[in-house]
């Protein structure tokens, strides 16, 4: 169970992200498929990329070795042809951690609106890639324990705590979108109202009522660089990140195509200019 302490500490960071990357599973049967042997069974190459936060690969904070040649062993479809190499090597390119996201710069929007995502490519993935869509905000787990503490009942015990910081373990976000359920929708469904319940300190006085209602304004979405669809690893296998499609690729499957190993990269952060 998560200490009382702890859970005052993130949550007066409310808003805030505590760590540069996520390590969250993708699939709520993660922690019993762990428990089972899964991780190390005939199948674990598959478990281990649904599962990397219960199968122990990365945790939150966690990076690629090799800044710049991981991206290109991605985009070159490595993740799948390699994937014992990768899973040591290249945690971030290769998405079993995500990279919290972030625009660098406050024209982001206005340049977006201006179609620059695609008429200077480079420099906006990395500069504005929220603007860009190749991040996406969701309810992301922010401990690699999350998960045996929802599947313990801590969510339900500790809600103050685990909506917060176990976003996805707990079911925060509801919504389908995406090629998972619910990984993908994290937003507040009334922004007036959820400021208005902020205000009078709701999110943390009534976190099980509320949190799910306002989790963008509770503190509980994290922007973060990951793939969207189931087929990215395989068009990635097969040159597809490195063929003519791999501009549209890169809002598709940032992951698998390298992108996402870039925009972690602390060199890019602040340095361009458009």
């Amino acid at each position: 169970m998560p200490p009382n302490a702890i859970m005052l500490v993130l949550l007066a960071a409310t808003g805030a992200s505590a760590v540069a990357s996520v390590c969250t599973d993708l699939d709520r049967s993660c922690a019993a498929w762990a428990t089972q042997g899964e991780c190390s069974g005939g199948n674990k190459d598959h478990v281990r990329f649904l599962c990397p936060q219960s199968c122990g690969v990365c945790n939150p904070d966690c990076a690629d070795e090799d800044l710049l040649m991981c991206p290109e062993y991605a985009a070159h479809g490595e993740c799948s042809k390699n994937p014992e190499y990768m899973i040591h090597n290249c945690k971030m390119s290769c998405g079993y951690c995500s990279p919290i996201c972030h625009d660098t710069n406050s024209r982001c929007a206005e340049w977006a609106k201006a179609d620059k995502c695609l008429l200077d490519h480079d420099f906006m993935m990395r500069a504005c890639p929220v603007s860009c869509g190749t991040c996406f905000s969701t309810c992301a787990d922010r401990d690699s324990s999350c998960p045996q503490w929802a599947q313990s009942g801590a969510c339900g015990e500790n809600p103050g705590f685990m909506y917060v910081q176990c976003p996805h373990s707990c079911d925060v976000c509801k919504e389908e979108v995406g090629f998972k359920k619910a990984d993908y929708a994290c937003a507040d469904t009334n922004v007036t109202q959820c400021a208005i319940w902020d205000g009078s300190g709701e999110c943390q006085h009534n976190p099980l009522a509320v949190v799910p209602l306002c989790p963008e304004t509770c503190g509980a979405c994290s922007s973060i660089c990951h793939d969207k669809k189931p087929e990215c690893q395989a068009w990635a296998a097969s040159g597809e990140c490195i063929g003519s499609n791999f501009k549209a690729l890169d809002i598709d499957c940032p992951a698998s195509c390298g992108l996402c190993g870039k925009i972690y990269d602390p060199a890019n952060k602040d340095k361009d200019e458009l």
